[in-house]
């Protein structure tokens, strides 16, 4: 019930169900973005609710987690179609991350009042509910602020972004740096580190003299 409640948190319509008939005829007839499936304990109702959904072609994406720590678990579950494989416990925001990723492949993202949260270009997820970047399994988190800095800079990728109006932004949106130009440039130098050592490679920001910033992508 809690981890329905932080999906909810975001924007996520999550649906719990306890039994394995019950879950199998609600797939077949909601047809949701992702299924997740527990396999916690000695039960196996949780694989073979994959394998069913499997036998019947339905290749809705599965994310399995588990409490066993047992690699068997893993291996068995992506074997029989499961996208993913988390182990507990894990922060919410993980799965998040995961579940915009898998989504991603399948050219979806999710929307929040019609606010973007997650978008992909050029091979990268930007998700900015998570606060994160990802490139294939790579993922780079942000800060709050670097967060909305690098939302912004997408919303006019490959144009030069004055320091004022990033600023500014920062200041609407309750994100006040100390000493701001020297602030945000700080803020940037360790994204853009964070970036490069998480190996990221298919965006770029650059800094431009007495101007502002640019994100490439």
């Amino acid at each position: 019930m809690i981890l329905k409640k932080d999906l909810e948190s975001v924007g996520i319509e999550a649906t719990l169900y306890n039994d394995k008939c019950a879950c199998c005829d609600a797939i077949e007839k909601v047809i949701p973005d992702i299924v997740m499936v527990d396999v916690s304990g000695i039960s196996k109702d949780g694989f073979e609710i994959v394998e069913e959904l499997r036998m019947k072609g339905n290749n809705v994406p599965v994310i399995f987690m588990s409490s066993n720590n047992s690699i068997d678990d893993v291996i068995y579950g992506l074997q029989i179609g499961g996208g993913d494989f988390l182990m507990k416990p894990f922060d919410p925001r993980e799965l998040i991350a995961r579940m915009d990723l898998i989504l991603s492949y399948r050219g979806k993202t999710r929307q929040q009042n019609n606010v973007l949260v997650s978008k992909k270009i050029n091979d990268v997820v930007f998700d900015f509910t998570s606060n994160s970047l990802q490139q294939g399994m790579k993922v780079c988190a942000m800060t709050p602020t670097q967060s909305l800095i690098v939302k912004y800079l997408l919303e006019k990728k490959n144009q030069i972004v004055s320091f004022e109006n990033i600023i500014d932004t920062c200041k609407k949106n309750n994100r006040l740096m100390n000493d701001s130009m020297n602030g945000l440039k700080v803020t940037m130098s360790k994204l853009r580190k964070n970036i490069s050592e998480c190996g990221i490679t298919n965006i770029k920001i650059e800094t431009y003299r007495r101007k502002g910033f640019c994100l490439h992508i």
